[in-house]
């Protein structure tokens, strides 16, 4: 994962890979603009290739966009998984493929990078260090040769919280590299509210910091239920008054 300004972009194979399989998954609609025209086109993702580094695309129905594919013409792809917008560029189609379905597929390489941007619209309130809010993580990650599955526990103090989502702070790195909209558990005792939280989370971006040895990640709540949802507004609002009380003093 790279970070260029208020921009962040997934540059390594695995995390673009990750983002399509979720596409996938989900059967999202992604919208395909060619270049030199406004005109969005629909299409969804049937198959990803890690391996090749390439994906396969749906063909659009419209004859006028199977013809600029056809002929080689630059297109960018636009989604959103998860309240989180992702977005490529200078993507060619390299082959249109016969399917045993009624409809070919398009076979793209992948992008050199894939940005992606969180929504502005959630309040994110900050966590006072003094509060010292600790949550329990837990991740699973395969081991390459052995293929045996890991678990993996920490503790991350939580720096901020919003309604749809935190950033977390660890001592150092992880023990194994992180994947984009990788699935990790969260447990944690709220003060203030006096509730504990216990949700699924995707992990949205990385930072390290060197200067202090610590990383800072980025994660998005995942599939809420509504108890749990109610927690997190109580303990955001109470955050924003207390950050509100302590202006006006």
């Amino acid at each position: 994962m790279s970070t260029f300004g208020n921009d962040r972009y997934y540059t390594s194979a695995g995390d673009i890979f990750s983002v399509l399989r979720i596409l996938q998954s989900d059967r999202s609609s992604i919208n395909i603009q060619f270049d030199q025209s406004s005109a969005p086109f629909s299409s969804m993702v049937l198959n990803i290739d890690l391996h090749a580094r390439e994906f396969y695309l749906d063909e659009f129905a419209n004859e006028q966009a199977r013809k600029w594919a056809a002929s080689g013409r630059p297109f960018s792809l636009r989604a959103s998984i998860n309240g989180i917008r992702v977005h490529a560029r200078d993507l060619v189609v390299l082959e249109t493929m016969a399917t045993p379905h009624a409809q070919d597929a398009y076979r793209v390489a992948f992008p050199e990078r894939l940005m992606y941007l969180q929504r502005r619209d959630a309040y994110r309130a900050v966590v006072p260090a003094t509060l010292n809010v600790v949550a329990k993580i837990q991740r699973q990650h395969q081991n390459k040769d052995s293929e045996q599955t890991t678990v993996e526990k920490f503790d991350a103090r939580i720096v901020d919280m919003s309604a749809t989502g935190l950033a977390l702070e660890i001592d150092g790195k992880f023990k194994t590299e992180p994947r984009m909209m990788e699935l990790l558990s969260l447990d944690a005792d709220l003060p203030m509210v006096e509730q504990h939280l216990q949700v699924n989370t995707h992990l949205v971006y990385t930072r390290y910091q060197p200067e202090t040895d610590k990383t800072i990640c980025g994660m998005k709540f995942s599939d809420l239920p509504r108890n749990q949802q109610v927690i997190i507004t109580r303990f955001v609002t109470q955050l924003q008054r207390e950050g509100i009380s302590k202006k006006t003093n």
